[in-house]
């Protein structure tokens, strides 16, 4: 799976880290990467192994691959992580596709709205414009 995440997001001169460390244990929310370390909420994994875990640490990930220098905006680096895992890796669950977009009846989405809305802004771009925008 790692493989996977590393070839969505290849970038010229870009090597990735050749390890990475993940932690289970009680946190607050879900999980957070810092460098190559993931810490992930070892309660909430437990009661989503049918639903949102592995899709949740593959967004993780992808953070993990990311290693931006510098500031970066949020709404991209977490948009982008979530590109890599709705549309990447589990398109099939309509996370962040049209589809959960109409679930949403009261969203005013944003491209800048991180996470699932700028996961799907990115889609569009890729699918309309340019498919390595987001290895870019």
């Amino acid at each position: 799976m790692v493989s996977q995440v590393v070839s969505l997001l290849p970038g010229e001169g870009f090597t990735p880290p050749s390890h990475f460390s993940v932690t289970l244990k009680p946190v607050k929310g879900v999980a957070f990467t810092s460098g190559t370390r993931i810490v992930a909420n070892s309660a909430w994994l437990g009661k989503e192994l049918k639903g949102q875990a592995i899709g949740s640490l593959v967004h993780e990930m992808a953070h993990v691959v990311q290693q931006f220098k510098g500031r970066n905006p949020g709404w991209l680096v977490e948009g982008s992580a979530d590109y890599v895992r709705w549309f990447k890796y589990e398109p099939q669950s309509h996370g962040a596709d049209i589809v959960w977009m109409k679930t949403n009846r009261h969203l005013s989405p944003h491209y800048n709205d991180s996470y699932r809305v700028t996961a799907n802004f990115l889609n569009w771009v890729a699918q309309k414009y340019d498919a390595t925008i987001v290895s870019q």
